[in-house]
């Protein structure tokens, strides 16, 4: 019974995985993205202290704000996961501008990430058999590179791993001549 159990969710998952979502984009603030995306993500309950750090105000991204907050939402999930053993539990999330891109990082301080490299891979998962299909990082890889954005994984030299996620800033509108 638990084996078909497992067969069917890990069915359903490649289904969802295999899916091509239409791509609604608007103009998106990043910030409120990630604060909604920590209040979806309900991490209260593990104890993780989330800090967001913005050394300025981002410009907009052009997004389909619910694949970027569900890549959002997992990233802050993962961490939360990683972190679940460790004594201190801060997930920092930092965005910055640089050359016409958005740059957030997601920085925990778990253990970090046995093979940072293979993380996007479809199926490779850290998690013990049962618990996760490998398949959340690799759908979140798709859809930042659906935005014409990229998504890495390091660990941190003190521990913990870093998540970073890069978008375009949307174009600038168009003044309208009277």
């Amino acid at each position: 019974g638990q084996q078909a159990r497992r067969t069917k969710m890990l069915v359903e998952d490649l289904l969802k995985f295999s899916q091509e979502t239409p791509t609604q984009t608007s103009r998106s603030d990043v910030q409120v993205l990630l604060n909604n995306a920590v209040k979806v993500a309900g991490i209260e309950s593990s104890n993780v202290a989330v800090k967001m750090n913005f050394v300025e105000t981002l410009p907009q991204v052009l997004v389909d704000t619910s694949q970027i907050l569900q890549v959002f939402v997992h990233l802050i999930r993962n961490a939360a996961e990683a972190m679940r053993e460790s004594p201190v539990r801060v997930l920092n999330i930092t965005g910055r501008t640089a050359n016409s891109q958005v740059h957030v990082e997601f920085a925990d301080s778990g253990a970090g990430v046995k093979q940072p490299d293979l993380v996007f891979d479809p199926f490779y998962t850290t998690k013990s058999p049962g618990k996760g299909t490998g398949l959340g990082l690799s759908a979140c890889y798709g859809i930042v590179q659906k935005h014409g954005g990229s998504i890495t994984c390091h660990n941190r030299p003190q521990g913990g791993a870093i998540f970073t996620v890069t978008l375009p800033t949307a174009p600038q509108p168009e003044l309208q001549h009277a």
